[in-house]
């Protein structure tokens, strides 16, 4: 059975290597062909991932049925957070090749930013039937399984990737996320002999294992020890890329110049859609936004989806005015408030489309806080609930996590501490425009609790 099964994988691989036979192009079509894929793999190296994808663009140009411009190309939406994006270009590569562990493993990543579980565990379960000692797909197996609440037979998938890679950091940080070590517990001696070999791990396996290990000291109270990795593996991470902090505070700035005080923005509750189906949970990051969205959704008439990225897609493309947002032009108004309806209702329906029977759901990304503006002005009715706590916590929380999504600000004290204060005006700017839109959690969750049944 096995042999027939082996058969049948050379089959379908001699089927899609690219040969002049395979593919009907010409000798010197097909060596342009590979050329460019060659050229756009050494752009991903080189971190060039605008000049990769031109190349991935130029490969299918000439070729529309080759899955390696796909999956290159899954791989910078993935890098870019664009994750619809991302599943796309993963699907499109396993049409062409089913049977590939790389593009299957990362196709799960982009399932698993997408909320979509159950179907990145089928992802990783059939990229390790087909290589069973993929380590990196071991350990992201682990992580699906852990998100799904089946935490102990997630540390099984974690030993074995680190089975087969001793020096796996990823794996490392998965189990310290995961778990609370103890004095003498089956780990420590695991992740004191990994602390042993840091300097011989390569870069990126070593910022994670040092992530890990600021965790496993502060879990045993050793906080100098802890904190000495935390900064070493922050540093590390702030290394690859570039980050001004600068940028995001006059971004923040300009936003409330748009939303201004004295705007008619706030008075035009008319204009949006109507509904008051959304409630935003927002704030900082680490701020309690998952805590106060189970809370919520343990209501039977409440639905958690999660982090979703619909009001930036509603931000997107909107041209507004700089002093006020709605134009100033009486001529122009009109095509403009139906282009802000427009956009509420498709936000209304995206939610929807997460449940179509609950009377809220809730949307917990804590950086919607910049768009308050925005949410007031397509959707006068929501819900909005501020997250907010001690100021030094959600700095050093932040300063502690290898975030997925891009935080470029967390991995340096002075960067969080500035966009922390930003972020800090900010707020207070909405409190005073929006008074009584949005409120603290510890002052308001239990009374809309309580206002939820009556109000249902």
């Amino acid at each position: 059975m096995k042999r027939k099964q082996e058969l049948r994988l050379k089959k379908k691989q001699k089927k899609l290597h690219l040969t002049t036979a395979s593919t009907g192009l010409s000798a010197e079509l097909l060596a342009k062909l590979q050329k460019v894929i060659q050229l756009a793999n050494q752009a991903i190296e080189a971190q060039d991932y605008s000049k990769s994808k031109g190349f991935c663009l130029l490969a299918l140009s000439i070729y529309p049925k080759c899955a390696d411009p796909y999956h290159l190309l899954g791989g910078i939406a993935l890098q870019d957070g664009q994750y619809t994006e991302a599943l796309s270009h993963f699907e499109k590569a396993l049409a062409i090749s089913p049977d590939s562990p790389v593009t299957l493993n990362n196709y799960s990543i982009a399932l698993k930013f997408s909320d979509r579980h159950e179907e990145a565990l089928i992802a990783l379960n059939k990229c390790l039937r087909l290589k069973p000692d993929y380590f990196e797909a071991l350990s992201n197996k682990g992580s699906a399984l852990s998100i799904l609440g089946q935490v102990e037979n997630s540390f099984s998938m974690y030993r074995k990737a680190l089975k087969v890679n001793p020096n796996f950091g990823k794996a490392y940080l998965n189990i310290a996320t995961a778990h609370k070590f103890t004095e003498g517990d089956d780990w420590c001696e695991v992740y004191e002999k990994a602390e042993k070999n840091l300097d011989t791990l390569a870069e990126i396996d070593r910022m994670n294992l040092h992530f890990a290990l600021g965790k496993y000291h502060e879990d045993l109270e050793r906080y100098e020890a802890g904190f000495s990795h935390y900064i070493k593996a922050n540093k590390f991470k702030r290394n690859t890329f570039d980050y001004s902090v600068a940028n995001d505070e006059k971004m923040m700035a300009k936003i409330q110049d748009v939303f201004d005080v004295e705007g008619a923005w706030v008075k035009r509750t008319e204009v949006g859609n109507q509904s008051n189906l959304p409630i935003f949970i927002l704030g900082m990051p680490r701020s309690g936004t998952t805590l106060i969205e189970q809370i919520l959704a343990s209501h039977h008439k409440v639905h958690g989806a999660g982090e979703l990225k619909a009001i930036k897609a509603a931000v997107d493309g909107l041209s507004v005015n700089s002093g006020g947002f709605f134009p100033t032009d009486q001529n122009a108004l009109p095509k403009f408030d139906k282009k802000i309806r427009k956009r509420g209702d498709a936000f209304v329906e995206e939610l929807r489309r997460h449940n179509k029977k609950a009377a809220h759901v809730t949307d917990k990304m804590p950086q919607n806080f910049q768009y308050l503006g925005l949410i007031h002005v397509l959707m006068p009715n929501a819900k909005i609930i501020r997250c907010r706590r001690n100021p030094v916590d959600t700095c050093l929380s932040n300063f502690r996590i290898l975030f997925g999504d891009k935080m470029d600000y967390t991995y340096d004290l002075e960067e969080i501490g500035r966009y922390y204060l930003a972020y800090d005006r900010m707020v207070k700017h909405w409190g005073a425009v929006l008074s009584g839109r949005h409120e603290r959690y510890s002052d308001l969750l239990k009374p809309l609790l309580d206002a939820l049944e009556p109000a249902l």
